[in-house]
């Protein structure tokens, strides 16, 4: 229990580090790739409004973009075609060697026709931007290197991510060493109630033995009589009661379960069979649908008292006249799935998830008269989790079924 809740702990502290930083780092990323991009553009712009030729250089020409020498206005790779009406291009400026004269007109021509005022596209490791624009005489494409803009904002990414990764471990790392400090409070607070219900019980006993024992004097010595028999029925129950709690106190404080290969198929027929006799007195119908050399590993104590809670539940609960249905069989390669099934028509609009709260009865008019304390299931699913399985409760057509992968 406090190892699953220090892990728990620890993995939703991380999610939320993580969800945080992976924002963080989009934004910044995002931010850049516009920004880089934007200077781009401004620069196929300025190459447009000059008639498809770079200017010369001047701090107020090439304001909002990169570029800021003269010397760097020569670097510019980039090339332009204008398109006369007839579909005819003719290249402007090829300042750019990875693309030759016929392939310059080739991506302009088709660029022309996407219909696009501009863009980015990628060929092999090359990386473009290109602006369309109409003109008198025809449309003028611009193409520009943005090999460097690209690799710029990828190495950012790259780096970025690094970072956050190697932040998001060493915050793990951390949280992972300090996590039974934080937790502390609800540790303490576990074990203080699992103390509490354990001395309480042995408390209690002593008291309700007292009174069970008086009341039966009592009945020897003037007979029976209604108060008695009703002071004895609710000891016994409140007895009951108290051994159910300290079971199941001692049950989530055994986290050191000893496993072995338990046969599975022969506790459930031995753990199951002896309800026919009960279900039969109730006009009811036990069906056994166990198969054969089904094992798992596991404490066969708790995996007999699984079968016998929820057997037992389903005799219980079953419709008058109903059937049980306990069937067991494989599941994977080293599982086992066990399904309780009984007629229960009442069962259309439960909340299943309720049904494994202690102390929660689904209906207590129906239940008045049905002996238990409404923690029978929770015990039951506490076992399938300490043998790291699952438990569901659905319903179907009258039937409701209790579902326990192993």
């Amino acid at each position: 229990m406090i190892k699953k809740l220090r892990h728990r702990f620890v993995l939703i502290s991380s999610l939320t580090v993580m969800v945080v930083l992976m924002g963080v780092v989009g934004v910044i990323n995002s931010g850049n790739v516009l920004l880089v991009y934007q200077n781009v553009y401004r620069t196929t712009g300025i190459i447009i409004d000059n008639g498809g030729e770079l200017p010369t250089y001047s701090e107020e020409t090439y304001k909002g973009t990169t570029i800021n020498t003269a010397d760097a206005v020569a670097m510019v790779r980039y090339y332009s075609v204008i398109i006369d009406e007839d579909g005819a291009a003719t290249l402007k400026v090829r300042q750019m060697k990875a693309v030759d004269d016929a392939e310059a007109l080739s991506e302009a021509l088709k660029l022309s026709r996407e219909r696009k005022t501009s863009g980015r596209y990628t060929r092999g490791k090359f990386h473009y931007v290109y602006a369309v624009e109409e003109i008198d005489d025809g449309t003028l494409v611009v193409v520009m290197d943005a090999n460097s803009e690209y690799y710029q904002c990828r190495q950012l990414m790259i780096i970025s991510m690094t970072i956050s990764l190697a932040g998001l471990a060493f915050f793990v790392i951390v949280m992972y060493m300090i996590s039974t400090r934080a937790i502390a409070p609800a540790i303490r607070n576990y074990r203080r109630q699992q103390e509490f219900i354990t001395n309480a019980g042995h408390e209690l006993k002593t008291p309700v033995a007292i009174i069970s024992a008086n009341a039966e004097v009592e009945e020897m010595i003037n007979g029976e009589s209604e108060e008695i028999r009703t002071i004895l029925t609710q000891t016994k129950r409140l007895s009951g009661l108290i051994d159910e709690l300290m079971r199941i106190a001692r049950m989530t404080e055994n986290v050191n379960l000893v496993m072995t290969t338990c046969d599975l198929s022969q506790i459930v027929r031995d753990q199951a069979a002896p309800f026919d006799n009960v279900a039969r007195a109730e006009g009811k119908n036990l069906v056994l649908d166990v198969s054969d050399d089904v094992s798992v590993r596991g404490e066969e104590r708790m995996l007999s008292e699984l079968v016998t809670i929820l057997t037992d539940n389903a005799v219980k609960y079953c419709d008058e006249g109903g059937t049980i249905i306990v069937k067991l069989g494989k599941h994977g390669r080293n599982g086992a799935r066990l399904l309780v099934t009984n007629n229960y028509l009442a069962g259309k609009n439960e909340n299943y998830d309720k049904f494994f709260e202690r102390f929660y009865r689904a209906d207590t008019s129906h239940s008045a008269a049905k002996k238990g304390y409404g923690i029978g299931l929770s015990m039951a699913q506490t076992i399938v989790l300490q043998h790291k399985g699952k438990m569901k409760a659905f319903w179907k057509d009258g039937l409701i079924t209790f579902e326990a992968t192993l």
